[in-house]
């Protein structure tokens, strides 16, 4: 029975000891095994935190003060405080490094940043700002969403919370940074809040609907201007030298200081007007065109197109690339090489109108504007100073031409009183069509034409 029995506990008697067989080859199959499992399991540095995107602003600085601190409360108790001093911002997120870590789930790595302000500009004056990071869930203060990549002033005794977390922080410190209490009752504190975001609401439909028609602008104005291809950048064309074989003698020297100043005294020398058009084009950029008096290869006016940053850049570029097509044409400076002059216009011909303008389709009154300008220039229209004498005799004109006028107008109500006179009398309708035509009855044109004239002379 003992030896039935040892040998179930894998071991037998003998010289009086008990001696167990399998024990040292298990205790080498243990070892073996954490050997290979301590191989197989490979060291895992740790991971280093992501940078944090975010550039502190120029008017940022350390709190002059050291009497700012958060109080952050969970379940209606001050966990902890946070004092807020020898740094110029702090940062709210889910990760270790932040200065406010919080173990949320709707917390983002780094989802805020607490900003001081030390320079003050404007409205904006000396303070915390918050600044929400592109949150997934949000940040509010005093339970209202704040914009995100927007500063917004924080001010002592505001409530900060962070994502969907039930924590929520409040900003303690000096009592001249308390926000002033308003004497409006609760009533009039609810309607200001709701005009103020009717107001908002208001501002922002009006800022998208100014986008989509700058948008649609642009698009227009691209579809306008049109696609080249590459085959004009790409084309290689030859100069031609048969009018003016001294053209490709350029003399920057006398441009490249001041271009518009040159572009506009050679225009006067050739008795033409300087228009500048710019529109605006897209990504805040701004087009300028200027249309030379000269014949291009097509036999057209040449256009010169620039763009630039602003109207003045846009401009400037303009104004030069158009002196440098000038001077290459061998027009730009008189000397006593042939040059292309451009004929001076005979503005007279088309009433002082240019040949593409119509005033049928302006509203604006832009071009009779320009062309009082152009007669003005000519001399076809003198300003003169009104005295009595001269309004005294237009007066007497006036009162002569609605005399005649009236008494044009009573003549003709006269004969077409007596037409309707013989009219009533029983007479056969072809007699008294005949008779009508002898009397030379006026018509209704005449009739209208004298009581306009009448009305216009009153």
């Amino acid at each position: 029975m003992l030896y039935k029995y040892m040998q179930n506990r894998k071991g037998f008697v003998q010289g009086g000891t008990l001696t167990s067989v399998s024990s040292s080859s298990d205790s080498v199959a243990v070892e073996k095994t954490e050997s290979i499992k301590t191989e197989n399991v490979k060291s895992t540095p740790p991971q280093a935190p992501p940078p944090l995107k975010y550039e502190e602003p120029d008017w940022g600085g350390v709190p002059e003060k050291d009497d700012y601190f958060l109080e952050e409360i969970k379940s209606g108790v001050i966990a902890k405080t946070i004092p807020l001093k020898s740094k110029s911002f702090f940062t709210f997120g889910r990760l270790e490094t932040c200065d406010v870590p919080m173990a949320h789930p709707t917390v983002s790595r780094y989802h805020a940043v607490l900003q001081y302000r030390q320079l003050p500009e404007g409205e904006d004056g000396p303070g915390f700002y918050l600044y929400d990071l592109g949150s997934t869930h949000g940040t509010f203060v005093n339970k209202y969403k704040v914009k995100s990549k927007v500063y917004g002033r924080i001010k002592v005794g505001h409530m900060i919370k962070v994502g969907c977390s039930s924590r929520f922080f409040i900003l303690q410190g000096p009592e001249d940074d308390v926000e002033e209490e308003s004497n409006l009752t609760f009533t009039e504190l609810k309607q200001k809040r709701e005009q103020e975001l009717r107001e908002r609401k208001l501002k922002e439909e009006k800022e998208k609907e100014e986008e989509e028609m700058e948008k649609l602008r642009q698009e227009k104005l691209l579809e306008e201007k049109g696609i080249s291809w590459g085959i004009s950048e790409d084309a290689d064309e030859e100069t031609d030298l048969s009018v003016n074989p001294y053209a490709v003698v350029t003399n920057e020297e006398l441009y490249i200081d001041d271009p518009k100043k040159a572009l506009r005294l050679w225009f006067e020398r050739e008795g033409e007007e300087l228009n500048y058009e710019i529109e605006k084009a897209e990504k805040g950029m701004f087009v300028c065109k200027v249309v030379l008096p000269v014949d291009g290869e097509d036999g057209c006016d040449v256009t010169i197109e620039n763009s630039g940053r602003n109207k003045r850049d846009a401009q400037v570029q303009c104004a030069l690339d158009a002196c440098r097509a000038l001077d290459k044409l061998g027009v730009f400076r008189p000397t006593k090489r042939e040059s292309k002059k451009a004929k001076k216009r005979n503005w007279e011909e088309n009433d002082y109108y240019d040949s593409d303008e119509d005033s049928f389709f302006d509203r604006t009154g832009d071009l009779e504007r320009k062309r009082k300008k152009r007669m003005e220039k000519a001399g076809k229209i003198s300003e003169s100073v009104e005295t009595y004498e001269s309004l005294k005799a237009k007066y007497s004109i006036v009162i002569e031409d609605l005399e005649k006028a009236e008494r044009a107008h009573a003549k003709i109500l006269l004969k077409v009183s007596r037409a309707q006179k013989d009219d009533s009398e029983d007479v056969d309708e072809l007699d008294a069509f005949m008779a009508n035509l002898k009397k030379a009855v006026p018509s209704k044109a005449e009739i209208k034409a004298a009581e306009m004239k009448l009305k216009n002379s009153s």
